[in-house]
């Protein structure tokens, strides 16, 4: 999450506390809400001689008069499609550098083209066939996405990782609104079902392992999803995912812990990254009664005794002021 600098002034407190500490988060959440969004607009300039990402994906969210083409209001039925993401020569390695204008395709992410599909099977099969063979990742995005915001960050860990195979996007109906979090909860488990149905579907088709990732509010999705195709007992789906990656998941860890026994993978098949300083998600922990959020859990062994992978992250600075 950006912070603006023009959108207000914070004041100086002399004696902090923890009430004083949630405003803070407080703050710089809303704040965050001031700042300009990035759409789906093209470039002025046509021609582009940077790299290119296909991103396809399966939406459960509206469609929209936009420029971002999907809003954040909930669909029916998904909806299939691919957009080109033009990758920036202009920038450093890991950033995303967007505006809510026109895009200069030398400094900012952008479309280069938008598709849609009638069915998830074409959607499905064209993503295989674009991939080459190398199989398919999946990524759920977090809480208060835009749609362009979700195309634009799955093509930047796609591009900055150097990851083969198909990038799918499964947006579901997030409000883009930093203020939304009841809503953006309930929008992403409406969509379990539809997820569940996603990872069915790749599973039929890929030819080599599914690689699933989530972030944040995404995590609990991807996580209810998991569930559901265990206890539906659709073992052929849940045996062909090779790793799931849980980024700063908004999980409370006791559901966590149950959802992980639930699901019929190896824990070490789960790789979690966390931030114990990751203030968003202590909010999200004051908001649940003061339980901890499993991607900002201080209590390292334990998640390692649940036998998942843990990469902690606390310390590093990346530039995100919330450690998000």
């Amino acid at each position: 999450i950006m912070v603006p600098t023009t959108c207000g002034r914070a004041q100086s407190r002399s004696k902090p506390s923890f009430r004083a500490g949630l405003f803070g988060i407080l703050a710089i959440v809303l704040l965050a809400g001031c700042a300009g969004r990035p759409t789906l607009l093209p470039p002025e300039e046509e021609s582009f001689a940077g790299e290119t990402v296909p991103v396809h994906f399966v939406t459960m969210r509206a469609l929209s008069g936009s420029p971002d083409v999907y809003s954040g209001a909930r669909a029916l039925s998904a909806s299939y499609g691919r957009v080109d993401v033009g990758i920036p020569r202009d920038r450093t390695l890991g950033t995303l550098p967007t505006t809510d204008g026109r895009p200069d395709p030398a400094r900012h992410f952008h479309q280069n083209g938008i598709y849609r599909y009638q069915r998830f099977a074409q959607m499905r099969d064209a993503a295989l066939t674009a991939s080459g063979g190398m199989g398919v990742s999946l990524f759920v995005h977090g809480y208060n996405n835009t749609f362009a915001e979700s195309l634009f960050r799955l093509a930047q860990l796609h591009h900055d990782a150097g990851q083969t195979g198909a990038a799918i996007a499964f947006q579901w109906a997030s409000l883009g609104d930093p203020r939304a979090y009841v809503h953006d909860r309930d929008s992403a488990l409406h969509a379990r079902q539809t997820l569940a149905a996603t990872i069915e579907g790749l599973s039929q088709g890929a030819p080599t392992r599914l690689r699933l990732g989530a972030h944040s509010m995404g995590s609990l999705l991807l996580m209810e999803a998991l569930v559901r195709l265990s206890l539906e007992g659709n073992s052929a789906a849940i045996q062909a995912i090779e790793e799931v990656v849980l980024i700063a998941p908004d999980i409370d860890f006791d559901l966590f812990a149950q959802q992980l026994a639930e699901i019929d993978l190896p824990p070490s098949r789960f790789k979690i990254v966390i931030n114990r300083e990751d203030r968003l998600l202590r909010l999200s922990s004051v908001l649940a009664g003061g339980n901890a959020r499993a991607g900002s859990s201080p209590d390292v062994a334990a998640l390692r005794e649940l036998g998942v992978q843990v990469f902690d992250l606390t310390g590093l600075d990346d530039g995100d002021r919330p450690g998000h």
